[in-house]
């Protein structure tokens, strides 16, 4: 989660050091950081900061805006806080093969609501309670 652009030559290098380069991903990233992360970490992933609107989601325009970011950016996905995901979101990036990243889910309800979204990733501080409700909510 790159919280300075500024360290991004030093954290290229040592994704490339380790040979995590197909592995590795980046979020925290807003729209006019794009141009400065293909710079200095070419060939790296990364998601685009994004909030997007639950009631303007539904508008084809809308929809039409969230794409044209991220063909322009140059991003897999949205990373946005969970609150702001949603199905039809989540539909919208996959079938125009984006991918969808929610962040902070901490709380059990949260974890259950944000899978329901179908993430490709969920940035938590409590991963062990993630993979337990991962585990659990896959069971029914």
């Amino acid at each position: 989660d790159i919280k300075e652009v500024r360290v991004l030559p030093a954290l290229y290098d040592m994704i490339t050091d380790y040979g995590f380069e197909e592995r590795a991903f980046l979020t925290g990233i807003d729209e006019h950081q794009a141009d400065k992360v293909k710079q200095s970490c070419p060939g790296i992933a990364y998601y685009i900061n994004y909030w997007p609107s639950r009631i303007r989601i539904f508008s084809d325009d809308y929809q039409k805006e969230i794409l044209d970011i991220l063909s322009h950016t140059g991003a897999i996905g949205i990373n946005c806080n969970h609150i702001c995901a949603s199905r039809t979101l989540s539909s919208l990036l996959h079938d125009n093969g984006y991918k969808l990243s929610v962040w902070t889910v901490n709380r059990k309800y949260q974890m259950t609501r944000a899978l329901v979204n179908k993430p490709d990733n969920i940035t938590t501080r409590c991963p062990d309670k993630l993979q337990k409700v991962i585990d659990e909510w896959g069971n029914d």
